[in-house]
């Protein structure tokens, strides 16, 4: 008996890690690209607080924030998952609460925008320059400068 509860729990916990997983924090609204098979992040209802973008949307991969999604939004933490390989820009400009970010992917500089952090400091140069890509980067206190963990 105590097996079959045990067992009953572990399944609903992973239902509902992998129904997260799949729509990300609440609020975030999707647009089909590239002839509906992937989805990009647009501008949605999150105002606040902390943002996952996740993977998949719809069983289709995230593949983009588009321009301006978060712009002057008052978040202050963010996870791009490894699915994305785009953000353009604006996405993330004047966020100035914003004091981590967690990069699962590597972009190409080319689809990276150059203003997709605008009024954050040196957050892309960071990201781009040795010992860069992929983890997690923070600023303290609302610096300019990013420091990858």
């Amino acid at each position: 008996m105590k097996r079959t509860v045990f067992l009953a729990l572990a399944l609903f916990a992973l239902m509902a890690v992998g129904v997260y997983a799949q729509t990300g924090t609440p609020g975030l609204e999707f647009t089909a690209i590239n002839n509906n098979k992937e989805y990009s992040v647009a501008k949605g209802t999150v105002k606040s607080g902390v943002v996952v973008i996740p993977a998949s949307y719809n069983n289709l991969p995230v593949k983009a924030i588009f321009q301006g999604a978060f712009e002057g939004a008052q978040i202050f933490e963010v996870t791009i998952p490894a699915s994305v390989i785009t953000i353009g820009a604006n996405a993330f400009a004047n966020c100035l609460g914003l004091t981590s970010v967690t990069f699962g992917c590597t972009l190409p500089q080319s689809d990276f925008d150059a203003n997709a952090f605008k009024g954050l400091g040196d957050l892309r140069d960071k990201y781009f320059a040795a010992g860069g890509g992929a983890g997690t980067y923070t600023r303290k206190g609302g610096g300019s400068t990013w420091t990858k963990k």
